[in-house]
C-alpha cells in the first residue's frame, strides 16, 4: 500500500482488510490478536499511529518512536511468541505531519494454520468484518485437519463398499478416459482395481473421494435459470487472487487427480479464470461467487 492508497483507505472505516491502532511509544497489547486473525483468514494491513473513533471514523495520532516500534514488532513476529515464525515489512509514512507505520500480514497457507500466540492454541483468532473473533473449537479443529498430511477425500467410510458405486458412472468415466488416451492402463483393469488406483477405494472400503465421485446419490443443484455448485469449505485464497490466476493447492488431491486424468482439470491454477471467460463468451452473465469464511462454505 503506497501513501496515496493509505490516505484514501483511512477515509474509510476499518474492515476485514485493515485494522488501525494507536501506538504512541510502544506496541498495543492487543495487537497479537490482529496478527493471528489476519494470518488465519485473508490477510490484511495493520496501521499503527491511527485511532479508531468509532462509527467509521479514523484519526491520525502518529507514533513517537517509529524505529523502536517497527523493530519490536518484527522481532516479536520472529520470536517464540507465535507457534510459527512470521514476517512482515513495515512502511513509514508522514501524513498530516505525523508518522504512521503500516505492516502487511499475508494469509498463511493451510499447512501453517492455526496461527496462535503465547503457546496457547486457544489464542487463535479469525477476522470477521472489522473485528477479531476468537476461533471456536470446531474452527480450530478444521484448521488442524486441513493442515494434516492426510486429505479429507482419503478418509475411509466404514461399512461402505463396491455396492455403493454407480457402475454406469464409472463406465462413463472410463469411456472419457479412453477418448483422451486409448492406451491408458486403467482401461484394462477391473472396476475395483480402477477405484483403488484412483484413491476411491482402499482394501474394499470406499474413501470419501469414491463416494463423492462414483456414488449412487447425485448432488448437483440444477435450476431452470442457473446451476449452483456448493462446496463445504471456503476458498483457500481471496477471490480476487483466484480470478487472476494463483497456485493450485487442492484440498482433495484424489478427487483432483480423477478429473485431471481425462483432461478435465489442470495444475496451472487457472480453472476459475476459464470458467468466467468461457461462460461470458457463451453469452451468459458473469458467474456469482459467494465465499463465506466464518461459516466455511463456497458457492458459484
Amino acid at each position: 500500500m503506497n501513501r496515496k492508497g493509505l490516505i484514501r483507505r483511512l477515509k474509510m472505516p476499518e474492515w476485514d482488510d485493515l485494522e488501525a491502532k494507536e501506538a504512541g511509544k510502544e506496541l498495543p497489547k492487543d495487537i497479537w490478536k490482529t496478527v493471528s486473525a489476519f494470518c488465519n483468514t485473508n490477510g490484511g494491513n495493520l496501521v499503527l499511529g491511527v485511532r479508531d473513533l468509532g462509527k467509521g471514523s479514523l484519526e491520525i495520532t502518529g507514533v513517537e518512536n517509529a524505529d523502536k516500534i517497527q523493530n519490536d514488532f518484527i522481532t516479536t513476529l520472529r520470536s517464540a511468541k507465535f507457534n510459527i515464525q512470521l514476517s512482515s515489512k513495515g512502511r513509514l509514512f508522514t501524513i498530516e505531519g505525523r508518522k504512521v507505520i503500516t505492516f502487511r500480514l499475508p494469509p498463511m497457507p493451510r499447512q501453517a494454520k492455526p496461527v496462535y500466540y503465547n503457546d496457547d492454541i486457544r489464542n487463535t483468532y479469525i477476522r470477521q468484518g472489522a473485528t477479531n473473533q476468537k476461533a471456536s473449537k470446531d474452527e480450530i479443529g478444521r484448521m488442524l485437519r486441513e493442515a494434516s498430511e492426510f486429505s479429507s477425500d482419503s478418509m475411509l467410510i466404514a461399512g461402505s463398499g463396491i455396492k455403493e458405486i454407480d457402475r454406469e458412472t464409472l463406465r462413463t468415466y472410463l469411456r472419457y478416459l479412453e477418448i483422451q488416451n486409448q492406451e491408458h492402463p486403467f482401461i484394462a483393469l477391473k472396476d475395483i482395481q480402477v477405484l483403488e488406483k484412483c484413491g476411491a477405494m482402499k482394501e474394499g472400503t470406499l474413501t470419501m473421494a469414491g463416494l463423492l465421485l462414483f456414488g449412487k446419490t447425485a448432488a448437483i443443484r440444477i435450476h431452470d435459470d442457473r446451476i449452483v455448485f456448493r462446496n463445504p469449505g471456503a476458498a483457500p485464497f481471496p477471490i480476487e487472487q483466484i480470478l487472476t490466476g494463483c497456485e493450485s493447492v487442492p484440498r482433495n488431491p484424489n478427487i483432483a487427480r480423477v478429473f485431471r486424468l481425462p483432461g478435465w482439470a489442470e495444475i496451472a491454477g487457472s480453472g476459475m479464470m476459464k470458467i468466467f471467460d468461457n461462460w461470458q463468451a457463451a453469452g451468459y452473465v458473469q458467474p456469482v461467487i459467494r465465499n463465506n469464511e466464518p461459516t466455511h462454505w463456497f458457492t458459484i
